[in-house]
């Protein structure tokens, strides 16, 4: 019969011994009891909706624990096989209690709606390791995502460091025999990095038998609060005390009986052993030496009149706090990181950071050792340095003179960074209100569909572009490039947009060639004090697919027709140049001409500044019209923005590495 087993949105483990099933209780901690391995199926169904059926990569599924023995079944077929029965069975006798376990499934078993994964469980029913005995862990998804789950890069970093720290300080030992600190430090440090890599997610992979690892894994857990004691031994009071020796004694026989009888209450009994260390530290290091300065202090005034509060205190002084502190600090630290480890993977960070602070606080002790060194080397200096500062002081008037001069470079500094930053604020200022000026994001009509890019080089922009819209309608759009760079250009920017719109809307019957000279009639009075000018490309578009374009210096436009694979420049046959001069200077006014021609749905138009076409790579080649052509050609079929966005893409592929040195401004122009 199946016993159903709600779920929740907290963390839940399955354990057989828990869930109630007949016969089966969970054993007390003074209980041997085991039985024979028997065979439990834990059924889950669960929903698989048709967006994560469709997505892209493989599917996989991540264990965090299970075990003893096990199979793994998805919608009926076995996918992974960690038991001593079927196809690709393990050896009788071996064990798998795995932890983090990667299992990928194949698509083809994927099913849209209700799927079920199915666990067959081999084990002692008894035992705490028999179903999923982790709280959470237990997913399927994308085999990436799963693959970030199993990865320990900071377990193993630790590893690392301890492994590290324990050679390191083995070779101090061999070079300074007399010091153990190091050797018990170092095997210590070794002991820890082992004891670490057995709680890892590889282990598994290396030691086929987990009875095997977790007696590796219990086996260093008891040896490390023995050896951080022998090292505090050492460390403060140069040998082993016959309390370490006796507790090591009693952590190897609690390990050995634990293997095979009471292993639960053996380690709880460990975790409360674990703190008398700390009871023997407090009274070797501070009770029985505060007991003696109390005795002594208090033979010195016999006879006197009593003054318990001072004896108190002289007592304290007495009393070496420093080294108490520091072996009290490890053995409890210690202690307590004993009893993390045995509370389970729950608290694995906890403990793998504590054990970090442990390492490095015992490593203080060691440092410790060469204070008293560099202390005696202090007071053979002090000679030194009495004859040294004397003629320290003839050099100090020539320095105050130095540093009166450094101050005064300093203040100069100073003040030249200020400027730069009021320099710097008011170009952020400046080119914000022009990008307030500019139109955010390209329109929306029924007859065009437009993208944007807008580039600037630093700052303050000299392009500048502009969509006209009449309703719902776009009748127009211009793309422009301000000669020069700076604040000057960007002012420029400003005037000329708002001198565009105005002439483009007042003239919307005149022929476009006809209101560019409007234009560069008021560009022309406005701009005389100044040496810039600029380019221009002005378009007034109709619903039908109607354009009708006027040029005046600009780059040439770029035309795809939606028949053709390839783009081509959009110029008007013949050899007369339609192109008119740049605007805004007096002495070259000339007549501007305007083309018109009709475009097909589907058709894309670029307009563009030359700060895209020429641009250099590292090798100071330019991209080019040939570029722009190539891109625009093998831009993938879809969406305006898409087809912009691969554009830019290939351009900024080609200038990588390259400094950028001109602003760049593109829209891309697609008829519906």
């Amino acid at each position: 019969s199946w016993i159903s087993i709600l779920g929740n949105k907290g963390s839940r483990s399955v354990v057989i011994r828990n869930i109630g099933l007949p016969g089966i209780t969970k054993p007390s901690l003074f209980s041997n009891k085991r039985m024979k391995p028997q065979r439990f199926t834990i059924v889950i169904p669960f929903m698989i909706y048709e967006e994560d059926y469709n997505e892209k990569g493989g599917v996989t599924l991540f264990l965090e624990q299970i075990g003893i023995n096990w199979q793994v079944y998805f919608n009926g077929t076995l996918i992974r096989n960690e038991s001593t029965r079927g196809y690709n069975a393990l050896m009788p006798g071996v064990q798998r209690s795995v932890r983090g376990v990667l299992i990928n499934i194949d698509r083809r078993l994927i099913k849209p709606g209700t799927n079920l994964l199915a666990f067959m469980i081999q084990g002692d029913p008894l035992s705490e390791k028999t179903g999923l005995p982790a709280r959470n862990g237990y997913l399927i998804g994308n085999y990436l995502e799963m693959l970030r789950k199993r990865t320990q890069y900071i377990q193993l970093a630790f590893i690392g460091v301890y492994l590290f720290f324990g050679v390191y300080h083995f070779i101090f030992y061999l070079l300074r025999r007399k010091n153990r600190a190091y050797f018990y430090f170092a095997l210590a440090s070794l002991v820890l990095g082992f004891h670490l890599f057995t709680r890892t997610y590889i282990v598994h992979d290396v030691i086929l038998d987990t009875r095997i690892t977790d007696a590796l894994r219990t086996g260093t857990l008891y040896l490390l609060l023995p050896l951080f004691v022998a090292f505090i031994d050492v460390a403060i009071h140069k040998k082993l005390s016959k309390f370490t020796l006796v507790f090591s004694g009693i952590a190897f026989v609690l390990f050995i009986v634990q293997l095979f009888v009471f292993s639960e209450l053996i380690n709880l009994i460990w975790n409360i052993v674990g703190f008398i260390p700390a009871l023997y530290v407090l009274n070797r290091d501070l009770f029985i030496p505060y007991s003696h300065a109390w005795q002594h202090y208090k033979r010195i005034q016999e006879g006197k009149k009593q003054k318990p509060l001072e004896i108190f205190f002289q007592s304290f002084k007495r009393v070496d706090m420093m080294r108490f502190l520091q072996g009290m600090a490890v053995v409890i630290a210690t202690s307590l990181l004993n009893i993390i480890s045995f509370a389970g993977n729950e608290f694995e960070m906890t403990a793998q950071i504590g054990f970090m602070f442990l390492v490095f606080g015992s490593a203080t002790l060691l440092a410790t050792q060469f204070f008293f060194v560099y202390r005696h080397v202090e007071l053979s200096n002090l000679m030194l340095e009495k004859k040294v500062n004397k003629r320290t002081e003839e050099l100090g008037q020539k320095l105050k003179e130095q540093d009166i001069f450094n101050k005064n470079l300093t203040e100069t500094v100073q003040k030249l960074e200020k400027a730069h930053q009021i320099a710097q604020s008011d170009l952020r200022i400046a080119t914000q209100v022009q990008v307030g000026f500019f139109p955010q994001e390209a329109p929306k009509s029924s007859a065009w569909e437009t993208a944007l890019v807008f580039i600037p080089a630093s700052g303050v922009s000299g392009d500048f572009y502009d969509f006209y819209m009449v309703k719902d309608s776009l009748v127009g759009l211009v793309v422009a490039d301000v000669s020069g760079h700076g604040i000057a250009s960007g002012l420029i920017t400003i005037l000329a947009r708002s001198i565009f719109y105005r002439n483009f809307i007042k003239y919307r019957t005149l022929p476009l060639g006809k209101v560019m000279e409007y234009v560069n009639a008021e560009l022309c009075n406005d701009l005389q004090s100044v040496e810039h000018y600029l380019t221009a490309a002005l378009l007034r578009l109709s619903d039908d697919g109607t354009i009708e374009y006027s040029n005046a210096a600009h780059t040439e436009l770029v035309y795809k027709s939606v028949k053709k694979p390839y783009a081509v420049e959009l110029r008007p046959p013949g050899k007369d140049e339609y192109r008119g001069k740049p605007m805004g200077r007096m002495g070259i006014e000339t007549a501007y001409k305007s083309i018109r021609f009709k475009v097909q749905p589907g058709d894309t138009i670029l307009i563009y500044t030359d700060g895209i076409s020429e641009a250099r790579n590292v090798d100071r080649e330019e991209f080019g019209q040939e570029g722009l052509l190539s891109a625009l050609s093998s831009a993938p079929e879809g969406s305006v923005q898409a087809m912009l966005d691969y554009i830019i893409q290939e351009w900024r592929f080609f200038t990588s590495g390259a400094r950028i040195v001109d602003d760049a401004t593109a829209i891309l122009l697609k008829k519906l």
